[in-house]
Order: structure tokens, then C-alpha cells, then sequence
């Protein structure tokens, strides 16, 4: 198994789905960094792991299942759900998707750029109806590291600059793939700005920003994606868009994106 490859199901299972917060310090540096849209949370032990337990707190159950896997020597992205019962048993319960690029200096996760549906988790709560938590992938980490394709990440480039980056009917947006309660989406775009990219063959991961227009005015958007390029378009996969953020945006002024 590639280094990153074991690296990350240590994250997935001995991290996060056995709540196991020790492991950190063995695949993570002491600066690790994780990236949501504009905030930055900046040290393993400092600002990390505590964000890590207030979530646990609320979520003692806590599991996680990956989907996808896209990775590279360096490079990883999880499209993955998270889900549980807020407050424990009998809790309300919910299931929540995102998607999280890594970069890995060959022995610790350094930085991560995610994002994660907390529209749907807030649905799920206030309703009471959970939904369906989909299938893991049958063998995750088996997947096989990629080359890089730098005509492969020039056609996603090119895509995220239009509207339909984020629309496509090809691609799973957030938790409409299975729920008729999502209202619609409508974005503008005007400018788009790739925080992240790295390719493994035909498939792109990538963190963007998008700048346009909401239905409550200017705005900007983030969000993360797995896709798959098949000729010279996007075929097929899955993004997150941080819709949750999206109206605390509208009318405020942009700022640089921190890197």
C-alpha cells in the first residue's frame, strides 16, 4: 500500500470513526492546517483537534464512509459521508456528505482544503427524516496511485468558469442525488478561483471559489470536487458547494483567499 494511501485510512478509521484523537500526532504535522471556504484552521493541537472534539461532542456516534478515493504520491481526495445522532442514542440523526483534498510531504498530512454539507445535517436535524447514507466503496483503499494530467486539469479549469460547474447534470451536487427537499440552486458566475487542483489520470479534485450573483445579490460561493474527464469534458462526479456560507457572503466585500 502507497504511503498516502495508509496514511488516509488511518484518518478514516483509526481517527475519525474510532475517535481515536492520538493517532493525529503520528499522521499529522504539528502544523497541519484545514481550509473551509475563507477560515483557517491552523495547528494540529492548538485549533484542530479541539474543533475535532466539539464536533464529537455533539455527534458521540460519529462515523465516517468513504465513497471515492482519487490519489497521487502526494496528493489525496476523500468524497466521503459523515453521520450520526446529535446528543447520542435518540438523538435526531443525520447524514451529511463533503469532500476534502490533502497534501502529504511523504510521511504526515500537511494541509487539507473541505468542504462538507452542513445545509443538509441542519435539514435532517430540524425535520427528523435522515437520509440514506450511500454505499461505501468496496475496496477504498486499493485504489491505485495516478499520474498527473495536466490537459485532464485544463479542461476542468476551463469548466469551472461557467455557471454549469455548478449545475451539471452529470455531476452529484451536494445531497440532491437523493432528496426532492433541496431547493433550487441558482448562481451566476462571474469569476472563478482555483485554490486547489491535482490530477491522477482522468480524474480532477480541485477547491474553488466562485464570485457572482444569488438570488440575494452578489456573492461567493466554495466549493470542493471529485470529477472524471472523459475526452474533453467533465463526465461524471461529485462536489460540495458550501451553501450553508453562501448568503453570509451576499454584499460582503471579496478578500484574497488565504493560501
Amino acid at each position: 500500500m502507497e504511503p498516502i494511501v495508509a496514511v488516509l485510512r488511518r484518518f478514516a478509521v483509526d481517527f475519525f470513526t474510532a475517535h481515536n484523537l492520538s493517532v493525529c500526532a503520528e499522521i499529522m504535522t504539528p502544523d497541519y492546517q484545514l481550509m473551509v471556504g475563507r477560515t483557517i484552521i491552523a495547528g494540529r493541537d492548538q485549533h484542530y483537534l479541539p474543533a475535532v472534539e466539539q464536533q464529537l461532542s455533539q455527534f458521540p456516534g460519529l462515523a465516517m464512509t468513504v465513497h471515492d478515493v482519487v490519489v497521487t504520491p502526494t496528493r489525496a481526495a476523500l468524497y466521503f459521508s459523515e453521520h450520526g445522532a446529535s446528543g447520542g442514542e435518540g438523538g435526531p440523526c443525520a447524514s451529511w456528505s463533503g469532500v476534502a483534498l490533502y497534501e502529504f510531504d511523504g510521511v504526515q498530512l500537511t494541509r487539507c482544503f473541505a468542504n462538507e454539507d452542513y445545509q443538509a445535517r441542519r435539514r435532517q436535524l430540524k425535520s427528523g427524516t435522515t437520509d440514506t447514507v450511500r454505499p461505501s466503496a468496496v475496496a477504498p483503499w486499493d485504489v491505485a496511485v495516478g499520474q498527473p494530467n495536466p490537459e485532464a486539469e485544463a479542461i476542468v479549469s476551463e469548466w469551472l468558469t461557467g455557471s454549469d460547474s455548478l449545475t451539471d447534470s452529470n455531476i452529484d451536487y451536494d445531497d440532491e442525488w437523493m432528496t426532492t427537499t433541496s431547493t433550487p440552486f441558482h448562481f451566476e458566475v462571474t469569476s472563478a478561483e482555483v485554490i486547489s487542483m491535482f490530477s491522477s489520470n482522468d480524474r480532477v479534485a480541485f477547491a474553488v471559489m466562485h464570485q457572482g450573483m444569488c438570488q440575494s445579490g452578489s456573492a461567493e460561493i466554495f466549493s470542493t470536487g471529485m470529477v472524471t474527464v472523459n475526452g474533453d469534458q467533465v463526465a461524471s462526479g461529485s462536489v460540495i458547494r458550501d451553501q450553508a456560507a453562501l448568503f453570509r457572503t451576499a454584499h460582503s466585500p471579496s478578500q484574497p483567499v488565504a493560501r
